[in-house]
């Protein structure tokens, strides 16, 4: 999983489109779905990082690229009714 730069990591994002594949969604909830089921988070695709929890990794970390990856992979997770307000934030800038 190599990730591209910010700028056509974040086009990407906002346009559905997978940063580690081909696929296209026309739905936010399919396309987190997607990601999370088919490119799974054994470690951070920025900087390698392996660790027991690389969501807390992403969710920590201060530049864009985390953040992004971030508001995908933790927008999936089962607790929804628990979900930080920084990442509603990033939510809301990437996808309104």
């Amino acid at each position: 999983m190599d990730i591209v730069d910010i700028k056509t990591l974040e086009k990407k994002v906002r346009n559905l489109e997978c940063p580690f594949c081909s696929y296209k969604a026309k739905f936010v909830s399919h396309y987190i779905k997607h990601v999370v089921n088919r490119h799974p988070l054994d470690k951070c695709p920025v900087c390698g990082y392996k660790g027991i929890n690389v969501l807390i990794h992403l969710s920590r970390q201060k530049d864009r690229v985390h953040k992004i990856l971030y508001a995908i992979y933790g927008s999936s997770t089962k607790r929804r009714h628990q979900r930080p307000r920084k990442l509603m934030k990033i939510r809301s800038e990437l996808w309104g």
